[in-house]
């Protein structure tokens, strides 16, 4: 089965919730409970530096059900985005035995709003 495939927009200045599902390489279900750590990256290109990193050990990652999570992004994270697009992978290593997996990988698109801030 392929890594799966992310595709985000996001806007500017904008509190986000991601919600995903979860699939190991054989397509079955994946239990974040089943994973020690969990992460999300946001980073300019293939090889370059994270420039936003959310993690299941630190709480960023939430189960939110039997094979899924979901991560939030502030206004102020948002906010501080000064490119148009981003390369984001979600990569997650089994509690037992300590394999590690890339379970998706993709670009995020950023757009600053038309209107401005409301109330």
């Amino acid at each position: 089965m392929p890594i799966a495939s992310i595709s985000l927009t996001i806007v500017q200045h904008d509190d986000h919730r991601f919600y995903f599902t979860l699939f190991d390489s054989d397509g079955a279900d994946l239990d974040p409970d089943d994973l020690s750590e969990l992460t999300f990256i946001f980073a300019l290109g293939v090889n370059s530096v994270a420039v936003l990193t959310k993690l299941k050990s630190l709480g960023e990652i939430v189960k939110s059900g039997a094979n899924e999570v979901y991560f939030d992004l502030s206004s102020a994270e948002t906010g501080a985005f000064t490119s148009s697009s981003f390369y984001c992978e979600m990569k997650g290593v089994a509690a037992v035995g300590g394999l590690k997996q890339t379970l998706a990988i993709g670009a995020a698109s950023v757009r600053d709003t038309q209107i401005g801030d409301y109330p």
